[in-house]
């Protein structure tokens, strides 16, 4: 097909759009790679800084009174504050309304789930059934709106984290 094209005069002007659409095709493929690339990165960078802050409520816990539910109330708004604030820090959002401070690809984080399980709470199945807690832990929930590159669309990802709490020698 191509060589009857290059032998008639018409061909002139297909065989160079012929071109120009598979470049036009090939330069589409090649954003839409890195835009899935870049999400994908995007996506396991949130996931490691949302159990980094489930990590970073352990010093406010005392783990000896996660047994004790009148210990408790303090200790988890204790902790609830300390993994807003380790979030928002990590994700550079500001605090206190969980909006981005820069040009950042999160546009909205809101926090749907923060719980801590007890001694006395355990073993738990969790909510969807996919995992059973055996000892003390720290369950979080994050949907956070992210702007895609290259478009002006904006996606909602929800992230989960379930960190088991030391245990005490």
């Amino acid at each position: 097909m191509i060589r009857r094209l290059l032998e008639e005069e018409r061909g002139a002007y297909a065989v160079p759009a012929i071109y120009v659409t598979v470049s036009l095709l090939s330069l589409l493929l090649v954003l839409y790679l890195i835009s899935r690339y870049w999400i994908g990165v995007l996506q396991e960078d949130i996931q490691t800084k949302l159990d980094m802050s489930n990590f970073a409520c352990y010093p406010n816990l005392n783990i000896e009174n996660l047994a004790n539910t009148a210990s408790i109330a303090l200790e988890e708004v204790e902790a609830r504050k300390t993994f807003e604030l380790m979030l928002a820090r990590q994700l550079e959002v500001d605090e206190r309304i969980m909006r981005p401070q820069s040009n950042s690809p999160i546009q909205q984080l809101h926090i749907d789930t923060f719980r801590i399980y007890r001694s006395n709470e355990v073993p738990v199945t969790l909510s969807g059934g996919r995992r059973i807690l055996h000892s003390p832990a720290i369950e979080s929930q994050i949907t956070v709106l992210v702007r895609i590159p290259f478009t002006d669309r904006t996606i909602p990802f929800t992230f989960r984290s379930v960190t088991d709490l030391p245990k005490t020698p």
